[in-house]
């Protein structure tokens, strides 16, 4: 099979555009397929009471994820274990000294622009820029 790979470098402006629109119209369709089989599949998985699908190619499981816990329903152990056991799965209600670092609030910087350019000066040279970075989104 032959791939044919596009020279984006040649093409103009508008044409990259209406790819890119394409291509991401394509993304968002497939992707809403996917979540449409992703769903049949998890609804045959829970009628059977599988908990994978058999396959030679993926990996198919459902993953429950990490369980929180109903704190009064846990309390029963208390009456059906040793504190000590207890002691090794449980961390007792406690406080804790939290030290929380320094913040600044950004849009509060910006209105002391106005109390003159060597504070100016001093917030612009606080501010890291990351890389610039393309942004395309459709309009509404």
């Amino acid at each position: 099979m032959l791939e044919t790979v596009t020279d984006y470098t040649r093409m103009e402006d508008h044409n990259l555009l209406r790819a890119w629109q394409v291509l991401n119209t394509a993304e968002r369709e497939a992707k809403e397929e996917r979540l449409r089989i992703e769903f049949v599949l998890q609804g045959r998985m829970n009628e059977r009471g599988a908990s994978a699908i058999p396959d030679t190619v993926l990996d198919v499981r459902m993953d429950r994820g990490t369980p929180s816990i109903d704190l009064l329903a846990i309390q029963t152990l208390r009456e059906l274990l040793p504190p000590e056991v207890i002691q090794e799965g449980c961390v007792e209600e406690h406080e804790e000294t939290v030290t929380v670092p320094e913040r600044w609030d950004q849009r509060k910087m910006n209105s002391w622009l106005k109390f003159g350019d060597e504070v100016a000066a001093v917030i612009e040279r606080a501010k890291i820029y990351g890389e610039a970075k393309l942004k395309i989104g459709l309009k509404k």
